[in-house]
C-alpha cells in the first residue's frame, strides 16, 4: 500500500517532483530510475565528448560539485546551474597505487598516482593524476601543492576526466 505515514521516525522517500521517480518491472527485478539525476549524468557525458569539463554551481550558497550531482552538498539546495570548469587545480595529497590495486585495464593511463585535487572552482575531489612514478615521487612530493589540469580521456566507450601534473619533475640521472 502507498499510504501517507505520519510516524516521524519512518525515513520517507523523495518528493517525487523533485526526483521524477519511475518504477519498471524487468525480469522480476523492479528498476528505480531517478529520471532528472539521469538527465543530469547525461548531460556530463555529452558534454565531455563535446570536449568541455562541465560541473553544477549551487545558486544559493555558490558551491562547486563535480563530478556533478542533482544538489548541493554544502546546503542541500538543487537550485543549480551548469557552469564550465578551468580545468586547473592544485594537488595537495598523493598517494602511490599498491601492485595489489593496480589494474591492467589503467595500464594505458600509467604512470599515475591517486590524489587530492582542490579544483580552480574550490571543490577539493579524489582524482588520478597522471605523471607521477616510483623514481620521481619524492621530488613530486617536495612540489606540493602541485599544479594541475584536467585532460578528458576515452574509457570503453565513454570518456572520463583525469589530471596531470603541470610540471613532471625528473630525477637526476645516475653517475
Amino acid at each position: 500500500t502507498d499510504q501517507a505515514c505520519n510516524d516521524p521516525r519512518i525515513r520517507r522517500r523523495p518528493e517525487p517532483a523533485l526526483y521524477d521517480l519511475k518504477m519498471s518491472v524487468r525480469k522480476g527485478a523492479i528498476i528505480m530510475r531517478y529520471a532528472k539525476l539521469e538527465r543530469i549524468v547525461k548531460t556530463y557525458y555529452d558534454n565531455l565528448a563535446a570536449g568541455r569539463i562541465t560541473a553544477r554551481k549551487c545558486l544559493d550558497c555558490g558551491a562547486v560539485e563535480w563530478p556533478p550531482l542533482l544538489g548541493c552538498n554544502t546546503c542541500g539546495s538543487t537550485n543549480m546551474e551548469w557552469i564550465d570548469m578551468s580545468g586547473k587545480g592544485k594537488m595537495v595529497q598523493m598517494v602511490m597505487p599498491s601492485p595489489i590495486t593496480m589494474r591492467p585495464e589503467m595500464e594505458d593511463i600509467k604512470p599515475y598516482c591517486l590524489a587530492v585535487v582542490e579544483t580552480e572552482e574550490g571543490n577539493a575531489v579524489n582524482v588520478m593524476v597522471r605523471g607521477v612514478n616510483r623514481k620521481n615521487r619524492k621530488l613530486v612530493e617536495e612540489m606540493i601543492p602541485a599544479d594541475v589540469h584536467a585532460v578528458i580521456i576515452p574509457r570503453d566507450g565513454y570518456d572520463t576526466v583525469i589530471f596531470e601534473l603541470d610540471n613532471i619533475p625528473e630525477p637526476p640521472a645516475k653517475k
